[in-house]
């Protein structure tokens, strides 16, 4: 049924209990797993910082964004699950949504809700998600 999991997390306690679906998800259809975690990109007055500010901050949100996926593929991977993480830059919904479509996924994970600088706005993460996407999706309250 499911060969391939989008799970979407930004390290939220929504998104943990997410990465407790999604583990038991795939260990029960024997279905690999790609935590995906998507930031947004620095904004526009950080380019006016010198060159070297700029590349710590960007090193800092790819560095950011790769511990929340380590985290969770750590988890699937000691309970015996096949998992991958990556960290990409852009609109959570619209990165999810891509990396789905561009990874053949056969179904999304996410959370009902985030936290961070977005918390607000990641209610309207998972419904657009869910809206735009070509395949089930399963938000996680």
């Amino acid at each position: 049924m499911f060969r391939k999991i989008l799970f979407a997390t930004d390290g939220s306690p929504h998104s943990e209990k997410g990465l407790g679906v999604v583990k038991g998800l795939a260990k029960g259809v024997g279905a690999e797993v790609v935590v995906l975690h998507a930031y947004h990109p620095l904004p526009d007055y950080v380019e006016d910082l010198p060159a070297d500010l700029w590349n710590e901050a960007s090193a800092k949100a790819v560095a950011a964004g790769q511990a929340i996926t380590d985290k969770a593929v750590k988890v699937l991977t000691e309970a015996g699950e096949k998992a991958s993480g990556r960290a990409v830059e852009g609109s959570p919904a619209d990165a999810i949504l891509r990396t789905a479509k561009d990874l053949i996924c056969d179904l999304i994970v996410v959370g009902a809700r985030g936290h961070g600088e977005i918390a607000h706005a990641l209610g309207g993460v998972s419904f657009r998600v869910a809206t735009h996407s070509d395949m089930p999706v399963l938000i996680v309250h």
